[in-house]
């Protein structure tokens, strides 16, 4: 899974061979476009802005392995500035545990959906796949250097929230309703994978490095600005958004 991004890039550039290269470069510099296949790895997570009172500590965080790929489209307006445009397929997830006090949430205790306050350790695993198209303006900052920005739009094809919570207890329905314990190796799952928003945005910042001809180091940041559960979800408290920086590189025809 690690290089299927990179080998796809490879291949595709391989299979048009050299004379179609050259040919694809003459019609695009006629009409100011710029193509680019861009491949990453993606280090970020979901998280709320500002951290709320009721996470207390952060016991693990670990990113998980994500990957992107995507196809870009410049359309030049001058020498500095054009716009771009694109569609990239992208995961984004992160596995975390953290000790909370008097947080809500809603577990499956012996097959019955119970709701909350949670006092003890949460683990979360979330994992989103997503088709993105970013719409930007290319900025030619120096001969070597180029900067873009811009919104972004994202549809969710798969997505996972899940998790467990463990050494604590819940107080059921209000903050000082009954208490249900869990101790030792007791825990309780939870799922909300059904809750997760269809459609999101957020901006992105862009920096390229020309390293020849046609191969640029690629580093991009995205920060979303939509909570990445539906509106209507009040099982958790607070707005959890993606928050992600992408490492990798772009072929340039």
């Amino acid at each position: 899974m690690r290089y299927i991004y990179v080998l796809v890039s490879l291949l595709f550039v391989s299979a048009l061979g050299h004379a179609q290269t050259n040919q694809i470069r003459s019609v695009l510099e006629k009409h100011q476009l710029d193509i680019e296949l861009r491949a990453g790895v993606i280090i970020g997570g979901m998280s709320p802005v500002p951290i709320p009172v009721e996470i207390r500590k952060i016991l693990k965080y670990s990113p998980e392995y994500n990957g992107m790929f995507e196809v870009m489209l410049t359309k030049w307006l001058s020498s500095k500035y054009g716009f771009a445009s694109g569609i990239r397929v992208e995961n984004k997830g992160m596995e975390t545990s953290a000790q909370v006090k008097a947080y809500h949430t809603k577990i499956v205790n012996q097959g019955d959906q119970v709701e909350g306050y949670w006092t003890g350790d949460v683990t979360s695993v979330s994992k989103i796949s997503y088709l993105t198209i970013p719409l930007l303006v290319n900025m030619q900052m120096h001969e070597r250097w180029r900067l873009q920005a811009g919104p972004y739009f994202s549809y969710n094809m798969t997505g996972k929230f899940s998790g467990k919570v463990s050494n604590g207890y819940l107080r059921e329905n209000t903050p000082v309703g009954q208490k249900i314990e869990f101790k030792g190796e007791q825990y309780a799952a939870y799922d909300f994978s059904d809750e997760l928003r269809n459609i999101a945005y957020g901006i992105q910042l862009s920096g390229q490095w020309k390293a020849t001809n046609n191969l640029h180091v690629l580093t991009q940041s995205t920060w979303g600005l939509s909570d990445i559960f539906k509106t209507d979800f009040e099982t958790i408290s607070f707005e959890m958004y993606p928050i992600y920086m992408s490492f990798g590189a772009s072929y340039q025809f």
